[in-house]
């Protein structure tokens, strides 16, 4: 039994020795390869079935670039813009990244300064970049670089800061246009394409068209019409910049609305016109109401609620102080522009009952109770009422006449506002003898004084002397009365004089150039009666192309 034990055992070892000696080798732990600093390392696996052989070279991992404070979203473009181009687009050519990604303007943005931060930054990733190029179209004096508050330099244009929107998905997208009337593209000078306002504002020339925020418009009278077409481009457009629109243009009070439209321009930018007239802003106007702009060159003019452009003097014009009436209080003023032959006559008074209309005239005699209706005028509205009268403002002002305004058609007998038209003369005033600035002078008695108001061809920027001189035209002689000096084309003084006194012949009015200039002659003329006021010519002075953008 011990001899059988033992060659159990035996053979028990020789099988475990022989085993040992067929197993595989084991396999060495594989040594993980060390990762730059900058680079986040790679997990090392346990090995398996499908462990890569020690022969093969590891798998790397590709760098993760770090989210930028702009990409709360998925990748953003912030980070990969290297130029700026334009773009093709329904709004015309604007500005774009290299890939046509559309960029935009925050208009609540200050210069050189960004106010989109958090949730807007998400919305509106801001372009970022350190240095970035011009494409054609795209002015590299333009571009700038703004730090935002987490450090990053953000691209600019024209000192705006630049932003994508994060709906706009492709090259050409524009869904920010106008986005809470905030966002909007840009032009490659710079401006905000954006819906367009026209308003009437008050001027020393009178009530002209500006935009909505009261900067004068002006048209370029080498543009055409018919259809309208913009002929002011590059150094033109730098120095009459454009006022551009996104297709829709609303007016202000005193604006028609059937005058407005557009044109498209060369870049596919739309621009807004005015009775055909494609429109402009001059770049030496710095506030609402300068007209800085006005008759430079011979062709730049500014427009009228009609359309149409003042190109020479303000036509002469009388405004009646109308007091209460015998029976009522609705006092104003009507105001008598003379057109040649005829003249609007222009009543604001005190509204009466809405929507009631209050017969008015040109009586005979005087205030309170003036005699019989000479002129019937439009009746009153709401205070306020237009007629053209088939009579000349000489005639109106030829002493006797009294502009009446009754309580109602059935009240007719109630006179609720009254105002006597003064006796006066228009008297025409021609060219200079060393200028071309002709206009009237309108001469209205007050007692033993009388008001001298002139209205000359205006030169924006320029104060003109003007005097009552003894003599004749054109060179008169010794100054009898001085006036008021003339700025942008008017003047209004009140004379120690009697009108009959003036009238009687042997005066002339007289406007200088400038108080250096007094010897230039601009505009002259003979004080006498006149039947009506005579046109007078109004050549458009011929000019180099260099003088219609200076």
């Amino acid at each position: 039994m011990k001899l059988v034990r033992l060659f159990a055992i035996a053979m028990v070892a020789l099988i475990a020795l022989s085993a040992a000696a067929c197993a595989p080798a084991p396999t060495a732990t594989p040594i993980p390869t060390p990762v730059p600093p900058t680079q986040a390392p790679v997990p090392v696996t346990a090995p398996t079935a499908t462990t890569v052989p020690p022969t093969q070279a590891p798998t790397t991992v590709p760098p993760t670039a770090a989210p930028t404070a702009s990409s709360a979203t998925s990748s953003s473009p912030a980070t990969m813009a290297t130029a700026l181009m334009l773009a093709k687009t329904a709004l015309g050519n604007v500005l774009a990244d290299q890939d046509g990604k559309m960029l935009y303007m925050f208009t609540k943005d200050t210069k050189d300064t960004s106010t989109c931060y958090e949730t807007c930054a998400t919305n509106w990733p801001p372009l970022l970049a350190d240095k970035i190029d011009a494409k054609e179209g795209v002015d590299a004096k333009l571009i700038g670089y703004t730090k935002r508050t987490d450090g990053k330099m953000q691209v600019t244009y024209n000192g705006m800061p630049l932003y994508y929107y994060v709906k706009d998905t492709k090259a050409g997208d524009t869904l920010g246009q106008g986005v809470n009337n905030a966002w909007y593209v840009v032009t490659a000078d710079g401006k905000p394409i954006k819906p367009a306002q026209l308003s009437l504002i008050k001027t020393s020339l009178g009530d002209v068209l500006a935009d909505g925020e009261g900067r004068v418009l002006y048209l370029y009278t080498k543009d055409t019409l018919n259809p309208s077409v913009s002929n002011c481009y590059d150094q033109c457009a730098v120095r009459w910049p454009i006022l551009y629109t996104d297709g829709n243009t609303t007016a202000k009070e005193g604006i028609d609305a059937k005058l407005i439209g557009k044109t498209t321009r060369k870049d596919g930018t739309m621009q807004v016109t005015y009775n055909g007239w494609p429109v402009y802003y001059w770049q030496n106007d710095k506030k609402a109401g300068d007209t800085l702009g006005q008759a430079v060159g011979g062709v730049w003019w500014v427009l009228l609620a009609d359309g149409s452009s003042i190109t020479s003097a303000a036509a002469p014009s009388v405004v009646v102080q109308l007091a209460a009436g015998r029976d009522g209080d609705q006092s104003g003023t009507a105001t008598l522009t003379s057109k040649g032959d005829k003249t609007d006559v222009v009543i604001n008074i005190k509204p009466g009952a809405a929507g009631v209309a209050q017969p008015a005239h040109v009586h005979e005699g005087a205030c309170p109770v003036p005699g019989a209706v000479k002129y019937p005028l439009k009746e009153i509205v709401d205070g306020k009422s237009t007629t053209t009268l088939d009579v000349s403002l000489q005639q109106l002002l030829a002493g006797g006449f009294a502009i009446n305004a009754h309580q109602s058609a059935a009240e007719v007998g109630k006179y609720v506002a009254c105002g006597a038209i003064p006796q006066g003369s228009v008297v025409a005033l021609g060219a200079g003898r060393d200028g071309n600035q002709p206009g009237a002078a309108i001469l209205t008695a007050q007692g033993t004084k009388t008001q001298i108001d002139l209205f000359i061809k205006p030169l924006p920027g320029t104060v003109h002397p003007a005097h009552v001189h003894e003599g004749a035209c054109p060179v008169p002689g010794g100054v009898k009365y001085p006036l008021k000096e003339v700025v942008d084309g008017r003047s209004t003084t009140v004379v120690e004089a009697a009108l009959a006194d003036l009238l009687k012949g042997g005066f002339a009015i007289n406007a200088h150039l400038s108080s250096a200039e007094v010897g230039k002659y601009v505009s002259c003329g003979n004080l006498k009666v006149t039947a009506q006021i005579a046109p007078a010519a109004n050549p458009i002075a011929t000019a180099s192309n260099d003088d219609y953008y200076k």
